[in-house]
């Protein structure tokens, strides 16, 4: 090995060579920049007033013996001080402490894990060490040496960070007392309440204000749409003067709340609500849900209807806002993250983040990837609930009560609070309300998973799209009105294409877009795996290529007097107003030529007629609203010879 020292390779250089970089002494040999072999040593020259100073190539004369040496190795701790300015009450304070000690590095790996600073827990670890063997009594002796060493420097600090404690105050400057790592600690958030575990603390500067902040990292439990795991969630303090409140603090240490133990309990059956919803779910919800809109701000909705819990599908939908989480009880020599076997949740914080704290959640900023790698294996469909762990109390209680899903009525993928999420409320009754074909749907059910498509065609206002939803809510699956064909396989859904006229016309030689459109229509029905309703109005113009695609096609003529009657009855029972229509009364309404859905619409302005008036539902008021109404009947009377035409 070459010996390379004071910029000369000796075993490659020759005389020549071995003069001082600083000048270009007669005969020296010439290099190109960067191509002489070694290495060149510049010190720090004396400094000025201001602490600046030049670089030189000699050693500075005042540069002095070195103090850490096989001496000072000896000893279990080297404490390093400095002068104090500015300060009466002391003229030394301490720099920094290095522990040589073996037995106290192996000791403090655990009690100091994560930890910025000074720890409460030295103490209690101390207590906690035995005294069977030798290694135990001297690691005992050494964690004593240096516990002395921190107390005496520190004990006015946490003489006075106790007291506030105790008045559940605290300034700014001792908030970092309030969080050792790994106690429980509260948020509010969108005024849902959730217990996080402590990860870590740090002061620093907000990136656009400037001003100072204390972020404090924390770790929670979220189901991906495989997996509970860990993610991390970023919280920032503002820097206030003077003292606040402990509990007026965005976040803080769940014991300050003013009801712990009832706080936990809740959570705990939060927590144990949302891993039972954990996977495929269909429910109903009201209450407040939201979204992150392109601009990557929030945008909140209120949602009182049917959803489909499905974060794999979200997943998949929205990459961009994938949920990846650190799996339980992995070791951490093999967390994703950093790949230098550290705990990747004691990293800093994400200064870089294109997010920042302003945008997504204001105070709170979840981080999307930073828990671990893609999770592709959670793009599949996930594991099956009976091969989940189930989770801890301990694990209920900091685990998310946010679940991923889709509002069948909003249309929108968003997010949802657990404590919004109902059971629904099924309607069983559904086929009664049905007046014709109500023997042929055995058949249907039975076929349903290897893929069926059913025609219902036939004019307007006749059963067509009440059918399809009648399907839907007697197998309870989510009914779903647009053309998502991946996840209504997924959802084991009913897929409703209403007034499908536009697939389902015969093609001709003069549209040829449309063409296309019904050309890969065709090939969609002909791969699709479930369960698919179609209707139209125009059954003469159904294109050949359909019949052989099409497993049932079911014709709906218009309503006969008796079905009428049995609409008008099923309407007027099913409001919670009650009427004066005698059955004759209803014998005369049926006799009027009008569909389902026209029904529906006159029985709805008649009832706010006769709230207005505070009395019942009335034939006078039926026969008032078909009055304003009429001239739109009489139109669509004008044409029904041409729709019934198209059915004989």
């Amino acid at each position: 090995m070459e010996d390379i020292s004071n910029g000369v390779s000796h075993a490659s250089l020759d005389s020549k060579s071995t003069s001082d970089a600083g000048g270009a002494h007669q005969g020296a040999t010439k290099y190109e920049r960067g191509m002489r072999i070694g290495s060149k040593q510049l010190y720090s020259g004396k400094e000025d007033k201001r602490g600046r100073f030049q670089w030189q190539d000699e050693i500075p004369e005042d540069a002095g013996e070195k103090v850490e040496n096989d001496e000072t190795a000896e000893w279990v701790l080297v404490v390093r001080n400095v002068k104090v300015f500015n300060d009466p009450r002391k003229v030394l304070e301490i720099h920094s402490i290095s522990v040589q000690s073996p037995l106290l590095k192996t000791f403090l790996a655990s009690v100091l894990e994560g930890y910025p600073g000074v720890t409460s827990a030295l103490q209690t670890a101390i207590a906690k060490l035995g005294h069977e063997t030798e290694d135990e009594r001297t690691t005992k002796i050494h964690a004593r040496l240096l516990q002395d060493v921190l107390v005496k420097e520190f004990k006015g600090l946490v003489d006075i960070s106790e007291d506030m404690k105790r008045k559940r105050v605290m300034t700014f400057e001792l908030l970092w007392t309030l969080f050792p790592p790994g106690a429980l600690v509260y948020a509010l958030q969108d005024g849902q309440e959730r217990a996080m575990t402590l990860v870590k603390s740090h002061y620093d500067v907000h990136e656009e204000t400037g001003s100072p902040i204390l972020q404090v990292a924390c770790k929670f439990i979220h189901w991906d749409g495989c997996r509970f795991g860990t993610r991390k969630l970023h919280i920032r303090i503002p820097e206030y003067v003077g003292t606040r409140p402990i509990r007026s603090l965005e976040v803080y240490p769940l014991e300050y709340h003013e009801d712990p133990v009832a706080l936990k309990d809740r959570l705990i059956a939060r927590g144990a609500k949302t891993e039972e919803l954990a996977g495929l779910e269909y429910r109903a919800y009201e209450g407040m849900a939201w979204r992150i809109n392109a601009m990557e701000n929030k945008e909140k909705y209120n949602i009182t209807g049917r959803i489909v819990l499905d974060t794999y599908g979200w997943n998949r939908q929205d990459p961009r806002h994938a949920i990846w989480v650190a799996p339980l009880k992995q070791p951490k020599s093999a967390l994703p993250g950093n790949g230098n076997g550290h705990d990747h949740v004691d990293e800093g914080f994400d200064n870089n983040n294109p997010k920042g704290f302003e945008s997504v959640f204001d105070q709170y900023e979840e981080d999307y990837m930073e828990d671990g790698e893609m999770p592709f294996n959670s793009f599949g469909d996930g594991a099956k609930a009976d091969a989940r762990m189930p989770l801890t109390p301990e694990q209920q209680l900091i685990c998310s009560g946010i679940l991923c899903g889709w509002s069948l009525k909003r249309k929108l993928w968003l997010y949802f609070f657990v404590n919004c999420i109902k059971d629904i409320e099924w309607q069983k009754n559904a086929f009664d309300r049905l007046c014709k074909h109500r023997g042929m749907f055995d058949d249907v059910i039975e076929g349903k998973g290897r893929g069926m498509i059913i025609l219902l065609c036939g004019p307007p206002g006749v059963g067509k799209t009440l059918t399809a939803e009648s399907v839907a809510e007697e197998m309870k699956i989510p009914f779903h009105l647009q053309d998502i064909l991946e996840l209504c396989s997924r959802w084991n859904a009913i897929l409703l294409l209403d007034d499908a006229d536009v697939f389902l016309e015969t093609r001709s030689l003069h549209d040829l877009q449309r063409n296309k459109l019904v050309s890969i229509f065709l090939r969609v029905l002909e791969y699709y795996e479930g369960t698919m309703f179609l209707t139209t109005n125009r059954v003469q113009t159904f294109d050949p290529a359909f019949q052989s695609r099409i497993h049932i096609s079911l014709g709906y003529q218009d309503l006969t007097i008796e079905s009428r009657k049995t609409i008008w009855e099923n309407f007027l029972n099913s409001s919670v107003q009650e009427h004066s229509i005698t059955t004759e009364q209803l014998t005369e309404l049926a006799r009027m030529n009008v569909n389902g859905r026209q029904i529906k619409n006159i029985l709805k302005i008649a009832r706010l007629m006769a709230s207005r008036d505070e009395g019942k539902l009335s034939l006078g008021h039926i026969l008032e609203t078909l009055e304003v109404t009429q001239h739109l009947h009489n139109e669509t009377l004008a044409t029904d010879w041409e729709r019934a035409s198209m059915y004989e």
